[in-house]
Formats: C-alpha cells, sequence, structure tokens
C-alpha cells in the first residue's frame, strides 16, 4: 500500500468518524430525553418500552434495504439520506405534543436511521483483513464518545430550555430541538467531505422492490440462522442486542426511582458509559485484538456484560451501580467491534453491506421485542426483573458460542 493510499484511507476514517460522533451525539441526546419525557405525560415503563421499540421496528424493515441499495448505488448516498433523515426526526419530536407525535417521530428516525451499518460496510470496503476489526472499533469509539458528549449536552439543553419556557420546543424538548440542528450541520459536513467507498458499483445489476425487501421478511433471517457459523453468530448477536436494550429502557428509570436523580443527573450516568467505551474502543481495542483475537473477545463481552447486569439490578448504593455500570461499558465495547468484525470477516467483499444490514435488522428485532418485554417486565415484575432477565438471554448466546468458537476468526 502506498503512503498516498495510505493517507486517504487515514482521512477517510477521520472523517467517518466524526460523521458518526456526530450522528449519535443527536441521538445521544434523545435516549435519556424518552423516559422523563413520556413519564410526564402520565404513561407508564410498558408505554416508554413501547416508544422505544418502534425506533428499531423501521430499522428492521428498512436497513437491509439501505444496506442492498449501498452495495449497487455505493455507501455516501444513503449515508447522507440517514442524516437529513435525522434532522427530519429530532426536529419533529422537538416540537411533538402528545405521546402519538413523539411516536411518529421515533418511527421516522427509525425508517432512516441506518448511518451506523452503512458507515460499518464503508470501513470494510476501505479495510483488509488485517485491519477490519481494528477500525471497526473506530466506530465503537464514535459511538462511545458520542454517548458520553450527548446525554451530556441533552441533559445541559434540557435545563437550558426549561430556563427558556416550558412550552415546546422548549422545557425539556429544547435538548431534541438541539439534536436536529447538531444533525443538520452533520449532513452539510458530510455532503461536502465524504467521498464514495465503493470502487465498482453494482448499477448493472437489476431487481425488483421485492428483492429489495427481501431481507425484511422473517422468513429470510430464519434462512439466515441455518447458515453453520454464521448464522449462530446472528443469533448471539440477537440475544446481546436483546440484554442490552433491556439495560437502556430499565436504567433510566431505576436511576429516577431507586436513586432519585434528575434528567441531568441521570444524563451525567449515562455519558459515562460512553466515556468507557471510548477508552476502551478508542484504544484498548487495537491492543487486545492481536493479543486475543475476535473469537476471544467476543467471548469476554458476553460473559463480563452477564455479570454486570447482575450487579446493577441488586446495586442499592452509587458504588456497586458504577462498578457494575464501568464493568459493562468494557464488557459492550469488547463484544461489539468483535462481532462486527467476525460477520465482515465471514462475508464476501460483495455481500458486506447486506450482511451487515441483516445484522442491524437482527440487532433492531432484539430491540422491538427487548424494549416491549422489558417495559411490561419492569410494570408487573419490579425494577430488578429486565436487568437478570438481559443476564440470562446472554447466557444462552454463552452457549451457542461455544459451539461455533473454533470456526470464528482470531485466536482460539
Amino acid at each position: 500500500m502506498t503512503n498516498n493510499n495510505m493517507r486517504d484511507i487515514k482521512k477517510n476514517l477521520s472523517i467517518v468518524f466524526l460523521i458518526v460522533l456526530i450522528d449519535v451525539i443527536g441521538f445521544g441526546i434523545i435516549i435519556p430525553l424518552t423516559p422523563y419525557l413520556v413519564s410526564s405525560l402520565g404513561k407508564d415503563a410498558f408505554s416508554i418500552g413501547l416508544l422505544m421499540a418502534i425506533y428499531p421496528f423501521m430499522q428492521f424493515i428498512f436497513a437491509p434495504v439501505w444496506g442492498r441499495l449501498s452495495d449497487k448505488y455505493g455507501r455516501r448516498p444513503f449515508l447522507l439520506l440517514s442524516l437529513f433523515g435525522s434532522v427530519l426526526a429530532h426536529t419533529l419530536f422537538a416540537v411533538s405534543t402528545t405521546y402519538t407525535f413523539l411516536f411518529i417521530a421515533r418511527a421516522l428516525a427509525g425508517f432512516f436511521g441506518a448511518s451506523i451499518s452503512s458507515a460499518m460496510a464503508y470501513i470494510a470496503d476501505i479495510s483488509d483483513a488485517k485491519d477490519r476489526t481494528k477500525r471497526m472499533g473506530f466506530i465503537g469509539a464514535a459511538f462511545g464518545l458520542g454517548f458520553v458528549l450527548g446525554p451530556a449536552l441533552g441533559g445541559g439543553f434540557g435545563v437550558l430550555g426549561q430556563s427558556l419556557g416550558s412550552t415546546p420546543p422548549f422545557g425539556q424538548q429544547f435538548a431534541a430541538l438541539m439534536a436536529g440542528v447538531i444533525c443538520l450541520f452533520n449532513f452539510i459536513f458530510a455532503f461536502f467531505f465524504l467521498e464514495e467507498s465503493l470502487v465498482n458499483l453494482k448499477k448493472e445489476e437489476k431487481f425488483t422492490i421485492k428483492d429489495l425487501f427481501r431481507n425484511t421478511k422473517f422468513l429470510t433471517i430464519i434462512e439466515s440462522l441455518k447458515l453453520p457459523t454464521i448464522g449462530k453468530l446472528l443469533f448471539i448477536g440477537w440475544m446481546f442486542s436483546l440484554a442490552m436494550v433491556h439495560m437502556e429502557v430499565s436504567l433510566f428509570l431505576l436511576m429516577k426511582e431507586r436513586f432519585h436523580w434528575s434528567l441531568l443527573q441521570s444524563s451525567m450516568g449515562f455519558a459515562y458509559i460512553g466515556l468507557i467505551m471510548v477508552i476502551s474502543q478508542g484504544g484498548l481495542i487495537k491492543i487486545l485484538v492481536p493479543i486475543f483475537g475476535e473469537s476471544k473477545l467476543l467471548f469476554i463481552g458476553l460473559v463480563f456484560s452477564a455479570l454486570s447486569l447482575v450487579g446493577i439490578a441488586f446495586s442499592y448504593s452509587l458504588i456497586p451501580l458504577v462498578i457494575s455500570i464501568t464493568i459493562l461499558g468494557f464488557a459492550y465495547s469488547f463484544f461489539n467491534p468483535a462481532f462486527n468484525g467476525s460477520l465482515s470477516l465471514l462475508s464476501k467483499q460483495s455481500e458486506q453491506g447486506e450482511r451487515l444490514g441483516l445484522s442491524q435488522s437482527m440487532s433492531s428485532l432484539g430491540r422491538i421485542v427487548g424494549s416491549v418485554l422489558a417495559g411490561w417486565l419492569y410494570a408487573n415484575y419490579g425494577m430488578e426483573s429486565p436487568f437478570l432477565s438481559g443476564a440470562f438471554y446472554i447466557l444462552i448466546a454463552i452457549f451457542i458460542y461455544k459451539k461455533i468458537h473454533l470456526h470464528l476468526p482470531g485466536k482460539k
């Protein structure tokens, strides 16, 4: 590889990093706001779960469509489409005064929510097998940094908005308005600086609308799960996403009801998880992949995720909660790039966008089921139940991992 090529790759990696970072900042502003806003409308935990489920439901339907189209027409146009969609969705969320319009806003965000899978496919396009997992860690680091800055900014914007007034888009929803503004600047930046990553586009390939939507059907997912190694790996990712969404739906409610934290305090708690992700995925993952390999890192992430969820469930004071959340942040940071890197290395170049889009759809399916189930468990069986259920799902994933770990990339 020439020095010029290496410089181009580093430049493109930096641009994609910034795009994902800014997009996740906008998303991170919305996440802590949601349970507080829905609670203020007199809704319970189950309603919060439903609102959090519509975003991944729309991703489940449309992420493979964007992935397949990006394999044919390139990554750039669909990254831009996703970013502009975030502007529209966050702005609608900011001005919504009823649960119904909040629901529509999150549905719109999910419809356009293909930025992460498109960015991962972009990195796969410009990386060889040796560097792919480490570079996937850049996405994780951007994701983590976004979840440091997003919730922190969201809490601050919420307080500022309350000082400006109580009627949307002011009050707590001022944070969502600022998320829309941030995403607008992100779209403009990407429009002028993002280059296309696919050299050989497949524009001559013909397919119908039915072909575009074939990966949204449960039958396609079932067929994918039958693949010897990739199918089981996808199932592991699905169980992990199911567990993580149990945590996401329930953690803010636990902070609010068990520890009596405000929106600003809870936002800072979520930002702390993001800080751990930045430290681990921004630096540690580059050191650990050559030492352990993708397979072992994936296993380590699973084990410590399960332990941390049990720890959160039984945390009744600040120190055990902080320890458990810290472990969870590192565990997530080990699992995610190892999973995406393994899936990418097991896929052909022409399948990268579609396969990663399918993975995102399965993750979204886990978030659909997990959001509703977590809200129902929290409302009916207490605040510990979603975390313990999440730990159980990860135990199932560990059992499946033991059946395929010899076939996964990396050291055995």
